[in-house]
């Protein structure tokens, strides 16, 4: 059952309560409230009193029109059904009142129709009313859930900027890496390449330098024109194995071949990384050519001590087998008589002996001095003619067998 109705009559005195007397007669089971006013001001006080389900107006008014009620009605946005109640010759005249606002013209000698104008306007106006609030609380929760919506992306806008603001000094600070690693890598001491898909990606100047290429010339070439020939096969292994990560590091000590073809030792460090987003190698060569020249002359100069020692050792053995020889030689020499062929003889071995005592003390002086840094040797003057005449009656005998003739010129002084 609907809720009885609040009626709001507009009528002067002139009618006697027409309108509300037949409303209240015929409608009074569903009316809560009938009120009746005639002015302007009346009218007014009856809007701010309460909430009316329906107006009901008679054309005919002295105070102010229809119309004017109608504009009132309409300048306060009120959702308020009204009947305008007009003379029958008069409803031609009352289109006015319909743009105004009006639902509805009944003419006064058929009021018999408001008892079902009235209901169906107040049950629309109820309708309007309540889908009107519903709409209302509809807005008010979408304004909720915007407003809530709002509130989060305004969280998600201060996350997604601190989020910005992380992204950009992690940006700043991996550039500034990369930037010191650049040039950590263009002023190193070592030659350092990148190798994909087998050329080189990237080399830094020293590599450049090492290798004698001028800037840039050296992107773009085979790694394997900087190994010899019989070392190429073995190295393509190494980098399948590498570049296959099942070694990760390699490290040795290699020949790398120059551009102009010379060899040049080095200590080569090869290791798996990504280059572009792909698979690479990098491989940094240290230049040991002057560290392998170092070797080889320690080497040279322990094999030179060694030889040294030994022949010390020697040299000293012979030097007591010759004074063994000398003295013998002199015991000979004093058993005979000179210028007899056995004093002759012992005599020479005397000389041979001694000569090669000299000869045996210039050796072992030789060898002090390239074992020894501290060592000295006193050099002397000889007179060679008499030298090579000694040396010539030693081996005179050996010569005549094989029937060799040695002569010695002298030179004019």
């Amino acid at each position: 059952m609907s809720e009885p109705y609040n009626i709001l009559v507009i009528e002067d005195d002139a009618r006697d309560d027409f309108l509300g007397g037949y409303v209240h007669a015929h409608c009074t089971r569903h009316i809560a409230k009938i009120r009746r006013v005639e002015t302007q001001v009346e009218f007014l006080e009856a809007l701010d009193e309460r909430e009316w389900d329906i107006v009901l107006i008679d054309y005919n008014l002295d105070q102010f029109s229809a119309e004017e009620a109608l504009r009132t009605i309409n300048r306060r946005g009120i959702d308020l059904p009204s009947i305008v109640v007009a003379d029958r010759e008069k409803i031609e005249d009352v289109m006015g009142v319909l743009y105004a606002g009006a639902e509805h013209v009944v003419s006064r000698d058929k009021l018999e129709s408001l008892c079902i104008t009235v209901p169906r306007s107040i049950a629309n106006a109820r309708r309007r009313r309540e889908v009107y609030r519903e709409l209302l609380a509809h807005r008010k929760h979408l304004e909720d859930l915007v407003e809530q919506r709002t509130a989060e992306l305004q969280e998600v806008a201060a996350q997604l900027k601190e989020e910005v603001r992380k992204r950009r000094k992690i940006s700043d600070a991996l550039r500034e890496s990369e930037n010191q690693y650049r040039n950590l890598v263009e002023n190193a001491h070592d030659g350092i390449c990148i190798i994909q898909d087998r050329t080189l990606q990237f080399v830094n100047q020293c590599f450049e330098r090492m290798f004698g290429y001028e800037t840039g010339k050296a992107v773009g070439t085979s790694f394997l024109e900087f190994m010899p020939p019989e070392e190429r096969v073995g190295v393509m292994d190494v980098y399948r194995r590498i570049i296959t990560c099942e070694d990760t590091v390699l490290q040795k000590d290699v020949a790398l071949l120059k551009k102009n073809g010379q060899l040049m030792d080095a200590e080569v460090s090869a290791s798996a990384i990504e280059f572009n987003g792909r698979p690479a190698v990098m491989v940094v060569v240290h230049d040991i050519t002057e560290r392998k020249q170092a070797s080889r002359m320690t080497l040279e100069n322990e094999k030179l001590e060694a030889v040294g020692l030994v022949a010390r050792g020697v040299g000293a053995n012979f030097a007591n087998i010759i004074n063994l020889i000398s003295s013998y030689a002199v015991s000979i020499a004093d058993s005979f008589l000179p210028h007899t062929r056995p004093h002759n003889a012992a005599r020479k071995i005397i000389d041979a002996t001694r000569h090669a005592n000299v000869l045996i003390n210039r050796l072992l002086s030789v060898v002090q001095f390239s074992g020894s840094k501290d060592a000295e040797v006193n050099l002397e003057s000889i007179a060679l003619t008499e030298a090579l005449e000694k040396a010539l009656d030693m081996v005179a005998h050996s010569l005549q067998e094989k029937e060799i003739k040695l002569v010695i010129k002298k030179r004019d002084s």
